[in-house]
């Protein structure tokens, strides 16, 4: 089955932006009165460069492709969308359960990086394990 993905140089690129944007949150974080911009606009725009940079690492293709990678390209990210609900049943009930008057589910973001990270972590831990045997 043919799959859409970005070509392989896009993880290189993920990787890169990824880097960038946790050095931008650890400035952010400790030298924000340093920086002129409004914190809360660079952190939106740093959320923003994690997400992409997760993304392009997600599904850029890898140097040599098989159907068996492709298979566990698709297990892992079934498992990821399962692990995406559960994180939110698992919101919904802590605010049910701890309910003081403010329901304050779970953003978008938070959910995506969730599942991205699951995703690129076993997926990269499965393919690694295949290879080494």
């Amino acid at each position: 089955m043919k799959q859409a993905l970005l070509p392989h140089y896009y993880k290189k690129v993920g990787l890169s932006l990824f880097a960038l944007s946790l050095i931008g949150f650890t400035l952010n974080l400790f030298y924000s009165d340093v920086i002129s911009i409004d914190p809360q606009l660079l952190k939106w725009i740093f959320k923003d460069v994690l997400l992409i940079a997760l993304l392009f690492i997600a599904f850029s293709r890898e140097k040599e492709e098989s159907e068996h990678l492709n298979t566990i390209r698709f297990e892992k990210l079934k498992d990821s969308v399962l692990v995406g609900g559960v994180f939110i049943l698992l919101d919904s009930i802590s605010e049910l359960v701890f309910y003081d008057g403010n329901l304050d589910m779970s953003s978008g973001y938070k959910i995506l990086i969730v599942m991205l990270l699951y995703y690129i972590i076993t997926y990269n831990f499965k393919k690694g394990v295949i290879s080494k045997s």
